[in-house]
């Protein structure tokens, strides 16, 4: 898909799809002016130039504002990675909504005047951020435990990363550093996977085995087979006692480590 390139207000930029673009605008992070290169172009244009947002006419009737998005809390100027922050701050918001309705403002070309800014929460720093996506994706990905989720948030270019990523990446990581385990251990982490998958349907045991099979060859998967595959594996392990958590954890998070490290 064809990807956007933005300027962010720091100097440094990013590639970005266009739903992205849109939702990174929603949530603060772009103005209308933000310097935009639209793909295959050479010339930078304002954000309301690449888009071609529509402006209302002088004798047109405005719509109704609709809802306002909900308050967003950006990234800490001049700190330390500031610039990493603006550009993961849509990635540690986790069922965030609204969006669309204020997309549909920007598009009419709604004025501020009639829709005020929402009032932003005390900004959050780098650190801050990092730490949000850490416990999501612990929470929502209980295979790892914090702080493998923690080893691969700092192993992303980004910071941070939704817990469907972070799922792949890290049964990627664990399939290329699973042979460097002892043997013992690799033959108690396939007894423990099989443990939980046998408290799943045969249908998703089915669709883990193609999803991992993909993910073991290095094949391309879509978000969507990402988010229901580390559902499938939150549902086997739901109810698993909680010394075999630990252990399947604890091997996990060692294959994971010497993944990332090759």
């Amino acid at each position: 898909m064809a990807r956007y390139k933005v300027r962010l207000d720091d100097g440094s930029e990013i590639n970005l799809e266009l739903q992205a673009v849109k939702d990174w605008y929603t949530q603060g992070l772009l103005t209308r002016d933000s310097p935009v290169l639209k793909p295959g172009s050479s010339q930078w244009v304002p954000l309301v130039r690449a888009l071609q947002l529509v402006e209302p006419s002088a004798g047109s009737p405005k719509p109704a504002p609709g809802p306002s998005p909900p308050p967003f809390p950006r990234p800490r100027a001049g700190g330390e990675g500031s610039g990493l922050a603006a550009r993961v701050a849509l990635l540690v918001v986790v069922g965030g909504g609204a969006v669309f309705g204020a997309w549909q403002l920007l598009g009419r070309g709604e004025s501020t005047a009639q829709a005020p800014p929402p009032t932003l929460e005390p900004r959050l720093s780098l650190d801050q951020l990092r730490a949000q996506s850490v416990e999501v994706i612990a929470r929502e990905v209980p295979l790892f435990p914090a702080a493998t989720a923690d080893r691969l948030v700092r192993s992303s270019e980004a910071q941070a990363m939704a817990p469907e990523e972070a799922f792949r990446r890290g049964f990627s990581a664990a399939a290329r550093g699973a042979s460097s385990l002892p043997a013992t251990e690799a033959r108690e982490m396939s007894s423990l996977t099989s443990t939980a998958y046998s408290r799943v349907s045969a249908k998703e045991r089915s669709l883990m085995g193609a999803y991992l099979g993909k993910v073991r060859i290095g094949r391309p998967t879509t978000q969507a087979e990402d988010r229901e595959a580390s559902a499938i594996m939150k549902r086997a392990l739901q109810g698993f006692p909680a010394a075999r958590l630990a252990r399947i954890q604890q091997l996990y998070a060692k294959a994971i480590e010497s993944g990332l490290s090759r």
